[in-house]
């Protein structure tokens, strides 16, 4: 009897197992650049949008847009935790200006209409925002807010530029990828530099 229980543990004890790792790849978005790099590159890119300082004011302000789905959460917060780490040592800046880090749950936006968006932005003083999203209705209302508000948006999925974000960072074959819409950069009010746009894939 014992043995059975034993032997009924394990199996259990197996099929959670399973169970997280299929979940972990479920949630997981295809060919995703791991959180610290997206970061590096978001905030390397940002140092080419000469338009940037005339949207941000003394600050540039990113907002990290997830929901309460356990993979995008842990995502956002290694995002939020990388920015801050690189402001704790003092190095720092987005086209000389500080930058501070808002992690915006979408759960915590209520009622969730674009008007509400559009309000808790200004109040936040977004500048830019990297979405950790897999709902294209969500990201829909977000990009009609960052048109809006002139907020530049950065994502981790090609096909939300169709949607209208600006920049993808996404991996292929191991190295990251750079994807911008121009038509969607330029409704934001971006002007990026012909440098960094040699080294973006272009779509409109």
């Amino acid at each position: 009897m014992y043995e059975a229980l034993g032997g009924m543990k394990f199996k259990i004890a197996l099929f959670i197992s399973i169970m997280v790792l299929v979940h972990g790849r479920i949630a997981r978005a295809e060919n995703e650049v791991p959180a610290d790099l997206a970061t590096a590159i978001m905030l390397k890119a940002l140092n080419y949008d000469r338009s940037l300082e005339a949207r941000s004011g003394d600050t540039v302000t990113i907002g990290i847009f997830f929901s309460d789905e356990i993979h995008q959460k842990k995502y956002a917060h290694e995002m939020y935790r990388g920015i801050n780490k690189h402001k704790s040592d003092g190095k720092l800046s987005v086209r000389s200006l500080p930058v501070d880090v808002k992690m915006i749950d979408k759960d915590d936006i209520r009622p969730f209409t674009q008007q509400t968006l559009v309000e808790k932005f200004k109040e936040w003083r977004i500048s830019v925002l990297f979405i950790v999203l897999s709902d294209g209705k969500t990201v829909d209302d977000l990009i009609t807010v960052t048109t809006l508000l002139k907020i530049n948006s950065f994502c981790l999925e090609k096909h939300f530029l169709k949607h209208g974000a600006t920049i993808a960072i996404i991996e292929n074959d191991n190295k990251p990828q750079l994807f911008i819409n121009l038509d969607a950069s330029k409704n934001e009010g971006s002007d990026y530099s012909g440098k960094f746009l040699s080294i973006c894939e272009k779509m409109q």
